[in-house]
């Protein structure tokens, strides 16, 4: 027990101690008496003992203090350590930093969306009016056709309301009557029966012109007699006078076109005439509609041009006439 007490005694003697003891002088020694010696050696040893014994508390004291700063310290570092190791931190500031361009990519994402349903609504819309373009387009040509077949027949209703009237041109104005002008022309074509011919209206047609000369509208009461006179009609050939038929402008204006077509035959030596609106030849009827499919010996662009070893010719004014209609239709 003592042994161990000096081994720490030793270990933990503070150097005070151990220079106040290493003071004593010999002499000293040499003058204190044995019983002195005795006492003073057993006050040392239970002067040591508690020395020792708070020593060793210090000891254990310092010792411990130590170990918990050293642990503190530990723990601090330790915690140091963790804090930079650990990427929390680090995310939550990325985190931060990501916020405003993720709030903007929504922003970006939404108007996208947006778009994306404007142009769907556009689509539908645009998908809408080619459906209804199709309807109507549909619908107008119906319409067209309809339109079409409306006007032949308010042509051809109005063509047969004038089917009992005839038209005489180049007939001069002046103060003869119109009915014993009109009874003398009856005459000159050799028709028989004049008396009996009933006349329903006669009249000049338009305003007096002192540039052209009126033409003079009939309307017959019956039937017989306007095609007795329409057949009667080839005795005024070779006189300034001509007998037409009372037909409606648009009539005038297809015979305008079809008569080229109409000369075409007559030289191929076709039977040929004007009927209404269409041209008969060969008992088959062809109007403005057929004029750009007739046949090659039908073309009057063809019978304008005559040709042989030496001459070529054109009738300009018929081949001028056809091209101009040939417009007008792809118009």
């Amino acid at each position: 027990m003592s042994t161990m007490i000096r081994s720490i005694k030793k270990a933990v003697t503070s150097p005070r101690v151990t220079k106040t003891r290493s003071k004593t002088s010999k002499a000293e020694t040499s003058q204190i008496s044995p019983d002195t010696i005795i006492s003073q050696s057993k006050l040392a040893q239970s002067t040591d003992i508690h020395i020792d014994n708070q020593s060793v508390a210090s000891f254990s004291s310092d010792a411990a203090n130590s170990h918990s700063d050293q642990s503190h310290t530990s723990q601090i570092d330790s915690h140091e350590s963790i804090n930079d190791l650990n990427p929390i931190d680090d995310i939550q500031r990325m985190m931060k930093q990501l916020l405003p361009k993720i709030s903007l990519m929504e922003q970006d994402i939404k108007s996208i969306k947006q778009q994306q349903d404007e142009a769907l609504n556009i689509k539908w819309k645009v998908t809408t009016i080619e459906q209804d373009m199709v309807a109507m387009k549909s619908t107008n040509e119906s319409l067209t056709k309809e339109n079409k077949l409306i006007k032949e027949k308010l042509l051809g209703y109005e063509a047969y309301s004038r089917r009992n009237n005839l038209r005489l041109r180049n007939v001069p104005e002046g103060p003869t009557p119109l009915m014993t002008t009109l009874t003398d022309i009856f005459k000159m074509m050799e028709l028989t029966d004049i008396n009996k011919i009933m006349i329903d209206d006669l009249h000049r047609k338009g305003a007096p012109d002192s540039k052209r000369t009126r033409v003079i509208l009939f309307r017959l009461v019956l039937r017989t007699d306007r095609e007795r006179i329409w057949k009667a009609r080839s005795k005024l050939k070779g006189t300034k006078y001509i007998l037409d038929e009372d037909l409606p402008h648009e009539y005038e204006r297809q015979q305008s076109i079809l008569r080229p077509l109409l000369i075409t035959a007559k030289s191929k030596g076709m039977k040929s005439t004007m009927v209404g609106n269409k041209v008969a030849i060969n008992s088959k009827l062809f109007g403005v509609e057929d004029i750009n499919s007739l046949p090659p010996d039908l073309d009057p662009a063809q019978a304008c041009i005559t040709e042989n070893d030496n001459v070529l010719c054109f009738f300009w004014q018929i081949f001028i006439h056809v091209k101009l209609f040939q417009m007008q239709i792809q118009s």
